[in-house]
């Protein structure tokens, strides 16, 4: 914890080269610390929510919850709404497509029929209205465009 602690309160962001701001609030935006501390943020408040209706005495509900997948900010949840946004202090948006898709890091999930599920890729650049350039090293295999 005190690594946390000096990651949270030691986190500065440059701006245009000519200011530097130290970030006062939150999980540290842009550090390699930043997605595992998310991660362990939201974590915490899951296992508060499943321990609260456990103790409910509600393990019917508590169970729903078993298929909830989630990185970071990114949460699918299978045949149950997900927790009220007061849990995660977040606000959810719907992402389901009219045909009943959802695209989830990165990929275009369907659920065929009961026990059926169909992925595909899905690049969001192309949903975009700019160029889009890709910096890649020079000795990877990426295929130019």
């Amino acid at each position: 914890m005190e690594h946390v602690r000096f990651v949270v309160a030691n986190t500065y962001l440059c701006v245009n080269t000519e200011k530097i701001k130290r970030q006062t609030t939150g999980i540290p935006v842009g550090t390699n610390a930043a997605p595992a501390l998310a991660n362990l943020t939201l974590y915490t408040d899951e296992a508060n929510f499943i321990d609260e209706l456990i103790s409910k005495g509600d393990i019917d509900t508590a169970t729903l919850y078993e298929y909830t997948y989630r990185y970071i900010d990114d949460i699918l949840i299978l045949d149950v709404l997900p927790p009220p946004s007061e849990v995660y202090n977040i606000q959810y948006l719907e992402q389901s497509q009219p045909d009943g898709s959802v695209v989830y890091l990165g990929s275009i999930i369907f659920i065929q029929e009961i026990g059926w599920v169909r992925m595909s890729g899905f690049d969001k650049t192309l949903e975009w209205n700019f160029p889009v350039v890709r910096y890649t090293l020079y000795f990877s295999n990426a295929p130019r465009l």
